[in-house]
């Protein structure tokens, strides 16, 4: 009775609670502890990057280097891991001040050589990036590196990789670090066949270009051929022109021809510009990224969310042709005031309405004057008004496609 109704609720259970309940009766204690070992069994273990004052986990985030070794790593089924910024308690001597990060990451790679049970690992080192000047990172990315390929060759388990490789501090928004990607590559290698869910998010600029300068394209082009894929996101905060990051995704999209996963359903591309105006950002060529999707058979859902600045006429047209030959039901556009001066977006939303096969259009973030916005609200989707400012309106168009008559339905956009 108690082991069925564990099971149940052990997802909701933190960390320390976890260990209050490991000191309470014996048989909750078998449930919790190994006996071997002493550590605290969890299938589940979340530490964030921001300590909340409602958040159930924040003793972790106080605590994280102690309490990592705590934790029996063998039992994990799913690790979300980051990072805290702040100068954090020390759990044996509350009076003494240390950083998390020369103890919790280091502790973290090693521990991860007996997680031979985990399927679902997230890695947020955006708060980590500031320290590696002193070179101490790379030395535990490199040993996380080998216990995560070790995982993947015992027990093929791994299959949801989350990372965001970020900047934390204000200096560095809108970085990454070449080292840790480099270090990354091989992870991903190793599991061609296991990954189903890849998940990346980082800075348009290097820390450091001399180090590892392919890591981004390396990195890139690893998680491009993995053979099982089913969603794949990738998220870029930039401050500059970008150009790093769009000329590897191009020369990956190049290097590739197209996806090798039969299975992929899901893609999702997401840039936001940080610290820079529309001005400093150069358009992104979908036309030499989108034709990997053309011959998939199995992609369901294609998102795109640019800044403004990185759309115009060409990438519009390529819009009309994907919509046209891909075999996607869902394309979601973020445009982020984009104003459609040519009229092609306008074109692109009617040729949806009447003729493509479509089951869902989501356009977010068009910029238009009163009669454009008329215009839109006449082709029969859910039309809301996001923004409107000196004559013009920024606005979210949403269509669905009714599947058994063939015609349309609105649905709320959000």
């Amino acid at each position: 009775m108690i082991q069925e109704c564990w099971t149940r609720i052990e997802p909701y259970i933190d960390l320390i609670s976890l260990i209050s309940v490991s000191k309470s009766c014996n048989k909750l204690r078998q449930l919790v502890v190994d006996d071997d070992s002493g550590e605290i069994k969890t299938s589940i273990l979340t530490v964030p990057s921001i300590l909340k004052d409602d958040c159930p986990y924040g003793p972790i985030s106080e605590h994280g280097p102690r309490l990592l070794n705590m934790v029996h790593f063998p039992s994990l089924v799913k690790l979300d891991i980051a990072f805290p910024m702040i100068p954090l308690t020390n759990f044996i001597r509350p009076d003494e001040n240390e950083n998390t990060f020369p103890l919790a990451l280091p502790i973290l790679a090693r521990k991860l050589e007996d997680a031979n049970n985990l399927e679902i690992f997230r890695i947020d080192v955006d708060n980590v990036i500031d320290f590696e000047d002193g070179g101490r990172p790379q030395v535990a990315y490199n040993i996380l590196k080998n216990n995560l390929i070790q995982c993947i060759k015992q027990t093929n388990k791994l299959r949801h990789l989350k990372i965001s490789n970020c900047g934390g501090s204000v200096e560095t928004y809108g970085k990454y670090s070449n080292a840790f990607f480099a270090a990354m590559v091989p992870v991903i290698q190793a599991g061609i066949l296991s990954f189903e869910t890849v998940d990346v998010e980082f800075g348009g600029d290097p820390v450091s270009s001399s180090d590892n300068p392919n890591a981004l394209f390396d990195f890139l082009e690893a998680m491009f051929s993995l053979q099982n894929l089913k969603m794949m996101t990738v998220t870029s905060t930039i401050k500059s022109e970008g150009r790093g990051f769009f000329d590897s995704l191009v020369n990956v999209s190049r290097s590739i021809e197209e996806f090798p996963s039969k299975s992929l359903e899901c893609v999702r591309l997401v840039v936001n510009a940080c610290g820079a105006t529309e001005e400093e950002l150069l358009p992104l060529q979908l036309n030499q990224i989108f034709p990997l999707l053309y011959k998939n058979k199995a992609l369901k859902e294609l998102v795109v969310w640019l800044p403004s600045s990185c759309w115009n006429c060409n990438n519009i047209r390529e819009l009309i042709r994907y919509a046209q030959v891909s075999s996607s039901s869902t394309l979601m556009i973020g445009l982020n005031g984009y104003k459609d001066d040519s009229g092609k977006l306008f074109s692109f939303m009617q040729n949806v309405v009447r003729d493509s096969d479509l089951a869902m259009l989501y356009l977010s973030g068009i910029g238009c004057l009163s009669d454009q916005y008329n215009s839109i609200k006449a082709l029969g989707g859910e039309v809301s008004v996001d923004k409107e400012e000196n004559g013009e309106t920024i606005c979210t168009f949403v269509y669905k496609r009714d599947e058994e008559k063939g015609d349309s339905k609105t649905i709320k956009a959000k």
